[in-house]
């Protein structure tokens, strides 16, 4: 191990997986923004004293014979999510308050409310209506699944586990560029002897359902 003497604020961080802070509150609250700009999944603990509106990821307090200095905190450095994020039959729209979330999915013609949103370090989690969406962020793509939690009712689109993608920016592709990708990709999955619903996951089974793949885009 090495022990360096500087400036905090003049050190590079950057390559931390791990910062533990036994600092003021006006000191914490200073290093708060650089703590932010860290890699998801950081991991930031302190002693005694907190960041302000940023709510610890986990917290406890030592019991028994402490009588002083008997707090941690815990944070996990959040990845950034707000903002609109286009999807092939839709938008989710995110608005990030530290590690929760808020927002709305939209998907043809139907606008769902985002409930019970939290990201730890790259992971996002979920509820629109009965259904639980988990997931993994990375940069500006977002890859994971839907699963419903209760019976949904008809004309919805859950009703087993969905992958749900969303891949960078695609402000360079034209609108009539999408239909064909999408098509080809149908063609591909086809299977023989299917004759509905072959391009969605597995050939029709009853009382089933298939699962589907949405290809989304995020924007700034």
């Amino acid at each position: 191990a090495s022990f360096l003497h500087g400036d905090i604020f003049q050190s590079d961080l950057s390559k931390a997986t791990v910062i533990t802070l036994f600092l003021l509150p006006e000191l914490n609250l200073k290093l708060r923004p650089v703590l932010l700009n860290l890699k998801p999944g950081t991991r930031v603990t302190a002693n005694s004293f907190d960041m302000g509106d940023w709510k610890p990821d986990r917290f406890e307090r030592l019991k028994g014979d402490c009588e002083s200095w008997c707090m941690a905190f815990l944070w996990i450095v959040p990845a950034k999510v707000e903002g609109a994020w286009q999807m092939t039959d839709g938008e989710l729209i995110l608005r990030q308050q530290y590690q929760t979330i808020t927002g709305t999915m939209r998907m043809r013609d139907r606008t769902f409310t985002i409930a019970n949103g939290r990201l730890a370090g790259e992971e996002i989690f979920f509820d629109i209506g009965g259904v639980r969406v988990t997931g993994r962020v990375s940069g500006n793509a977002m890859k994971g699944a839907m699963v419903a939690k209760t019976t949904v009712s008809p004309g919805t689109f859950f009703s087993e586990p969905t992958t749900l993608v969303v891949r960078s920016p695609m402000r360079t592709t034209s609108p009539s560029a999408r239909p064909r990708g999408r098509r080809a990709v149908a063609r591909g999955r086809r299977r023989p002897g299917c004759r509905t619903g072959c391009t969605r996951g597995r050939p029709d089974s009853p009382g089933r359902r298939h699962a589907r793949t949405w290809s989304t885009g995020a924007t700034a």
